[in-house]
C-alpha cells in the first residue's frame, strides 16, 4: 500500500503537454524536456493537489482494470520519479524535500 505524503501537485512553472503520440514537460527552471510514458502521463495528470497517491492509484487500476496492489507499486515509483525530477510542488507536500536540480 502507498504511504500517503500529501496530494501532490504539479509545479505551476512547468509544461505539461501531449505532442503527438507523446508527452513532455518541459521545466524552464533546467531549461529541460522530458518524455514520459503513458502511464507517467497518467499520473502526473492527475497530480492536481486533489488526488492523494492511494487516490491516484484507484482511479488508474479501475480505468486499466488492473489490480490495485500492482497499479499501487507503481504509482508510488513514479511519484518518486516526479520527486526526483522536481516536478512537485514541495510546498504542498509534506515531508518532500527541495526539488532536485533547482
Amino acid at each position: 500500500m502507498l504511504t500517503p505524503r500529501g496530494k501532490p501537485r504539479l509545479r505551476p512553472d512547468l509544461l505539461f503537454r501531449r505532442v503527438d503520440d507523446d508527452y513532455v514537460v518541459y521545466d524552464p527552471v533546467r531549461d529541460a524536456t522530458t518524455l514520459l510514458n503513458m502511464e507517467a502521463a497518467a499520473v502526473l495528470d492527475l497530480c492536481d493537489g486533489e488526488h492523494g497517491p492511494e487516490e491516484i492509484a484507484a482511479e488508474l487500476a479501475s480505468l486499466m482494470q488492473l489490480p490495485l496492489s500492482e497499479v499501487a507499486t507503481q504509482v508510488q515509483r513514479i511519484l518518486g520519479d516526479f520527486r526526483l525530477h522536481g516536478f512537485l510542488d514541495s510546498s504542498k507536500m509534506p515531508g518532500a524535500g527541495p526539488a532536485v536540480g533547482s
